[in-house]
């Protein structure tokens, strides 16, 4: 008996370890479902974020050109008056600097033509007293 008892004590314990274990191999197989379900989900979340950062981006260069076209397009009246005032100083300079270059020259001219002038009426004077 006690060898027929201890085969079956044997047998309720081999049961019991694999009644364990089949137990222990349903919970894996279900964490591990579970796992890669979670694993899945993260990946596409992260595609998903991935996905709206790139809009979020392009929203934000969207909105930095807009600000920047609304910048130019209202400074545009006083820039161009700078810029018209700028021009309007630089060709008064010019004109200015033009006016004592050709003052300088038109100077140079009659003193040119004074010194002749003179210079004819000596000779002149001069062949009226010769003759």
């Amino acid at each position: 008996m006690t060898g027929r008892h201890s085969g079956m004590v044997m047998l309720g314990s081999i049961t019991v370890w694999k009644n364990k274990y089949d137990a222990s191999a349903k919970l894996y197989s279900q964490l591990r479902q579970e796992h890669l379900d979670l694993l899945n989900k993260y990946q596409k979340m992260q595609q998903d974020m991935r996905a709206k950062n790139m809009e979020l981006a392009d929203m934000i260069r969207e909105r930095d050109r807009a600000k920047n076209d609304l910048a130019r397009l209202q400074g545009s009246p006083n820039d161009e008056i700078a810029r018209l005032r700028k021009d309007l100083t630089d060709s008064n300079n010019r004109v200015e600097e033009l006016g004592k270059n050709k003052g300088a020259e038109v100077a140079s001219l009659l003193g040119r033509f004074n010194r002749e002038k003179a210079e004819l009426e000596r000779a002149a004077k001069d062949r009226q007293t010769a003759n």
